[in-house]
């Protein structure tokens, strides 16, 4: 996976993020196991960067990324 490099402080990040705003809602019902999965198998594929924003569900959304990235939270 190719990296890039934020600001001035060294911060790396991979290329491509994962946008996560259809897990609890947007594009239908939202499942949340499958979320997570999904989640998961990016960080194996690579990716550091997710994608999350308050209004992605009104703050459910980021309950279900932190359970989705509690393990390896350090790493992205």
């Amino acid at each position: 996976m190719h990296t890039r490099t934020l600001g001035q402080q060294g911060i790396t990040t991979s290329a491509i993020g994962y946008g996560s705003m259809g897990i609890p809602s947007f594009y239908g019902p939202g499942e949340e196991r499958e979320g997570i999965a999904a989640i998961k198998k990016a960080c194996e594929l690579g990716v550091t960067f997710f994608d999350t924003a308050e209004m992605y569900g009104w703050g459910e959304n980021e309950k279900v990324v932190g359970r989705a990235v509690k393990s390896f939270r350090s790493d992205v």
